[in-house]
């Protein structure tokens, strides 16, 4: 598999994303190999972990289908204990009986035992104040474009202020944040910073009356 060209700053060093049919899938680089870990961005930072935390064979996969604690390599099921891997045997009904087990005695096994700190610790990433220009996203529309001086901080607010998006996404920029802003707007015309424009414009009209 080629590796996917688009990266994203806020992934893991080991992991990469690329949209692919209107959805974000997310990969992991092990060795010289690509492993898909398909679209759920919390499960595939777990499968990444996975990954990291040991040999694997080359056609390893992990299927939407199956508890992110499990994984296929060569036909043969496994469950993902504290990085290593423990046989379930070859058919699929009779390792999920095995996996509900483990999990039925010890509820936390099927995913607390995922990651062991040096793994969370191995793939934590530093606190990072990002700044550009944002666009919020609802379903494949850019509803919003604004600039911040903190990115993260800024989405926060507009999830609290109820504002309604699906994704976010921006562009960094150390200067001429309103410049490129508002070229932005211009180009994608977003409903909401419309919206907050006409807003802002009767109220200006209705202080002048």
């Amino acid at each position: 598999m080629s590796r996917p060209k688009t990266k994203y700053l806020d992934l893991p060093k080991n992991m990469t994303a690329r949209e692919s049919g209107g959805r974000l899938l997310y990969y992991c680089t092990k060795g010289k190999q690509m492993h898909p870990l398909g679209d759920d961005r919390a499960i595939a930072m777990i499968r990444a972990a996975a990954i990291a935390a040991g040999p694997l064979h080359e056609d390893v996969e992990f299927a939407d289908d199956l508890p992110m604690g499990m994984l296929v390599s060569r036909g043969m099921y496994y469950y993902i204990n504290a990085g290593q891997r423990v046989k379930l045997g070859r058919d699929r009904l009779e390792a999920l009986r095995q996996y509900m087990a483990i999990a039925a005695r010890n509820p936390k096994a099927a995913y607390a035992d995922l990651m062991t700190e040096e793994q969370i610790v191995k793939i934590s990433q530093p606190l990072v104040r990002l700044r550009g220009v944002y666009f919020l996203v609802a379903g494949k529309t850019v509803v919003y474009v604004g600039k911040a001086i903190d990115v993260h901080r800024r989405i926060v607010q507009h999830r609290a202020a109820g504002v309604h998006f699906d994704a976010w996404s921006f562009v960094p920029c150390d200067h001429d944040l309103d410049a490129l802003e508002a070229h932005y707007i211009r180009t994608l015309n977003p409903p909401l910073n419309s919206q907050l424009k006409r807003r802002f414009t009767n109220q200006t009209n209705e202080l002048a009356a």
